[in-house]
């Protein structure tokens, strides 16, 4: 696509319901209706244009601001280029290198009016992550943090169902999308902002999960885990003895909570939890040996009655990948448990899923040379 391609496209304020390409193979643009059925191509195109921009341009922000949104709001999660998708990539990436003050202010009202209100919609959810992200990382930490305050009263209202899905959105806030969005102002709001997301909801989170109860609890948790997993290791090591107990205590009371309840809703309740627990527990455990080891001596067994834990594969995966990466710490302590961990591994060799089948034996063959 030429330069005068890209500016017909980016003046033309991006109503893809009336983009057709002619003959010239140059694309135009007629009438501004809403975008009940985007053409994903053509969103795409517009995405390519924003995010190869390697510095902050100038383009009818509001006009396209409010089809992106039109768009966002008309359709379904789908997939990553889902018309959706691609809308709340290209809305972030505006957000994100728009140079003109009024032209932001402006379509930040477009979001405040349209988009938050609709916040409990999926795609509204996604596209506010997208958005809360790319103002943060521009330096504009009063918009961004305004944004993930709606998610977070979202998070504490939902359903189960629902709060797993605005957990995981709003834990990938603190973590770079790559290409997408750039850095800009200071060397402070490029190397910080991602730390100060995590350092300002970190204990917001721990204390909603241990002060909620029922679903905004479970939902807390799950944020808190996924965030986790999004950050660096090296921000993470600063709360790992905090971060540490809690998760070793949640362990713990839901292996005591599976002995005691074996009714489908129990089950289901703590599978949630466990998957929580031990995906972050499979983050930690690439950070450091002395956190690793006095981790896994605590909860070792646990770990091995869930390796047979039938109603999650991830949960049975997790489990066996933690020993894979355990039979590699050199350890008297950890070689203490060198049969135990051999015989409970029996077991899983034969499980009904490929993939922990797989691990299992290279975790197993790795510990008989512990």
């Amino acid at each position: 696509m030429t330069t005068e391609q890209q500016q017909i496209l980016l003046e033309s304020g991006m109503d893809t319901s009336k983009m057709e390409e002619d003959g010239d193979r140059r694309y135009s643009l007629d009438g501004a209706t809403p975008l009940e059925k985007a053409n994903s191509n053509h969103l795409l195109v517009l995405s390519v244009i924003l995010i190869a921009a390697r510095k902050e341009v100038k383009y009818p922000t509001v006009q396209m601001v409010g089809h992106l949104v039109d768009t966002i709001l008309n359709n379904e999660i789908s997939s990553t280029t889902g018309p959706a998708e691609v809308a709340s990539h290209s809305l972030a990436a505006i957000l994100n290198k728009c140079t003109d003050e009024e032209e932001l202010t402006a379509s930040f009202k477009v979001i405040s009016e349209k988009l938050v209100p609709a916040a409990a919609k999926k795609t509204a959810t996604y596209a506010l992550q997208w958005a809360a992200r790319s103002l943060l990382m521009r330096g504009d930490a009063k918009r961004g943090n305004e944004l993930c305050k709606v998610l977070l009263d979202l998070l504490g209202s939902a359903s189960e169902a629902d709060g797993k899905f605005i957990a995981n959105q709003f834990g990938q806030i603190p973590q770079k999308p790559e290409e997408t969005l750039i850095s800009r102002n200071y060397a402070t709001s490029r190397l910080l902002w991602d730390q100060r997301v995590f350092v300002m909801y970190l204990p917001q989170l721990i204390s909603s999960q241990q002060t909620a109860s029922g679903a905004a609890s479970l939902n807390a948790f799950c944020c808190l885990s996924c965030m986790i997993q999004h950050v660096k290791p090296s921000m993470l090591m600063n709360h790992i003895t905090q971060l540490q107990s809690i998760f070793i205590k949640q362990l713990q009371q839901h292996m005591q909570h599976i002995s005691q309840n074996t009714d489908a809703a129990s089950l289901q309740t703590s599978k949630v939890y466990l998957e929580s627990i031990l995906s972050t527990l499979v983050t930690v455990f690439e950070l450091d040996n002395e956190v690793m080891e006095s981790i896994f001596l605590q909860v070792y067994p646990d770990l091995l009655r869930l390796t047979t834990f039938k109603p999650s594969m991830a949960v049975r995966k997790s489990c066996v990948e933690i020993f894979d990466k355990m039979a590699e710490i050199e350890s008297p302590n950890v070689r203490k448990c060198r049969s135990e961990v051999i015989d409970g591994l029996h077991d899983v060799l034969d499980d009904h899923k490929r993939a922990v089948r797989i691990k299992a034996i290279q975790a197993r063959n790795k510990w008989y040379q512990v």
